[in-house]
């Protein structure tokens, strides 16, 4: 019923040349650690005006103080997770289970904390049986060390 659309890593400060001077010096956990930020959804429809999908964006921030966030191209291993409650009549129904991989993000250099900020875009498909949705997520980093867990607000659709 739903697929992950992309993941992406933005503003990641350390990886830039320019900016890595700003961190130096910042000490995170080992663990990495993430806050949730904010959601935005649209809807997409057919020539008709049908509705056909329905698209939440998530954005959280992270920090990992190791920079072992992420798992090279090559990997199968699964780094993400999602678990998603679609709820129906103000009933939480039982997750759906997600796994995703984020690639590979550890910084160059002798500083390897790491800070910024990960969108998860999710496409719900016009048929979805509920009316809202919300959503937990955490991640590992390549020591398995889980961050905490970040709840989305509910989702009315």
């Amino acid at each position: 019923m739903k697929r992950l659309k992309s993941i992406s890593i933005v503003c990641l400060a350390v990886m830039s040349g320019v900016l890595a001077s700003c961190l130096q010096g910042v000490k995170y956990p080992p663990e990495p650690q993430i806050t949730y930020l904010s959601y935005t959804e649209t809807d997409s429809l057919d020539l008709l005006g049908n509705p056909t999908s329905h698209f939440v964006l998530i954005t959280f921030e992270f920090t990992d103080g190791d920079g072992n966030l992420g798992e090279p191209e090559s990997s199968l291993t699964k780094n993400l997770f999602v678990s998603e409650y679609g709820i129906l009549n103000g009933e939480k129904q039982t997750p759906v289970e997600s796994q995703y991989r984020m690639p590979d993000i550890t910084p160059k250099g002798q500083n390897k904390s790491l800070k910024g900020e990960v969108d998860v875009d999710i496409v719900l498909f016009a048929n979805y049986p509920y009316d809202s949705v919300q959503f937990e997520i955490y991640i590992k980093d390549r020591s398995n060390n889980e961050s905490n867990i970040i709840t989305t607000p509910i989702i009315p659709l």
